[in-house]
């Protein structure tokens, strides 16, 4: 498995669900296609879909649907962390399990189950591309700007973001509180 494969799927664990309650979306689901690895997770509220090149392990995966818990993220995280200088993760299928490192790497080994569990189709959730204009925006501007925005009465919540075109300025409101981030050329 490479690295970044497993990157991804550790960093999916953010737009999971923590709730135990739903169990059906507090996993990150690993399907492949080709030389692809696809790795998806959703809270219910926000849902994210990855795409790694990784040849060996979509290979292993085939047409099946493999189920990482949230359990085994402390795991998967110390063989990460254990493999910093390796190029690859070690990883082997057994009985129907996917076996993330190696006894000799980290002395952890993660089993991900293969599960039949019914996951959100993120092409079927995607919104369609009728009349929309492509804007970008640095993320971590926008992290910075929304940790400005906060106040003691909005430590939680959404915020909206207010798009005229792809070169105006974009307004970012949190309650009453307002800012503008401009948009990056693409």
């Amino acid at each position: 498995m490479e690295k970044a494969t497993l990157k991804a799927i550790i960093n999916a664990f953010h737009s999971a669900s923590s709730d135990p309650a739903r169990w059906h979306i507090s996993h990150v689901s690993l399907k492949a296609t080709n030389i692809i690895v696809i790795i998806e997770a959703c809270d219910g509220h926000i849902m994210s879909k990855m795409e790694v090149v990784d040849q060996d392990l979509a290979k292993e995966i085939g047409e099946r649907n493999f189920a990482v818990s949230r359990e085994s993220l402390l795991g998967l995280k110390a063989i990460l962390k254990a493999a910093k200088t390796y190029p690859i993760v070690p990883h082997r299928l057994e009985n129907g399990r996917l076996i993330v490192g190696s006894n000799e790497l980290s002395g952890l080994e993660i089993a991900v189950r293969c599960d039949e569990i019914k996951f959100p189709d993120f092409d079927q959730l995607w919104p369609a591309k009728q009349g929309t204009k492509l804007v970008s925006i640095d993320s971590d501007l926008l992290a910075k700007l929304v940790k400005a925005l906060d106040s003691d009465e909005l430590k939680s919540g959404g915020i909206t973001l207010e798009v005229i075109d792809e070169l105006s300025p974009i307004v970012i409101k949190r309650g009453e509180n307002r800012g503008i981030i401009m948009p990056m050329r693409i």
